[in-house]
């Protein structure tokens, strides 16, 4: 059940947006047991954001996993992952934010798992 936001004030090309979604299908394998097979997206474009008090180029990204990583497996993750939309957006990474939250139930096909 991973699911990944992507906020940020740019216009993304329809290019960018499948690079996006081909890294981040490639990147949450870093976490064990997780796949681009289960991973939900969404992308976020042209929205009204600041940065420092400026409308400089940012990007947050959101990012929720079922059950726990350890710090290694988010800090692979958190690497590859800001690597691969400073390369595609060219949004430098000292622009880009990323949280992680870890949830030991979800909800999928009317049950609650976990």
């Amino acid at each position: 059940m991973p699911f990944l936001r992507f906020t940020t004030n740019r216009t993304l090309t329809l290019q960018q947006d499948r690079k996006l979604k081909e890294a981040a299908g490639k990147v949450i394998s870093l976490f064990p047991g997780k796949s681009e097979s289960a991973l939900m997206m969404h992308i976020e474009d042209n929205q009204i954001m600041y940065y420092q008090g400026d409308e400089q180029d940012a990007m947050y990204v959101d990012c929720k996993i079922y059950r726990h990583a350890n710090k290694e497996e988010r800090q692979a993750f958190t690497e590859a992952l800001m690597d691969k939309v400073e390369e595609i957006t060219a949004i430098p990474k000292n622009n880009i934010y990323l949280t992680i939250q870890e949830f030991d139930e979800f909800g999928f096909n009317g049950k609650l798992n976990g």
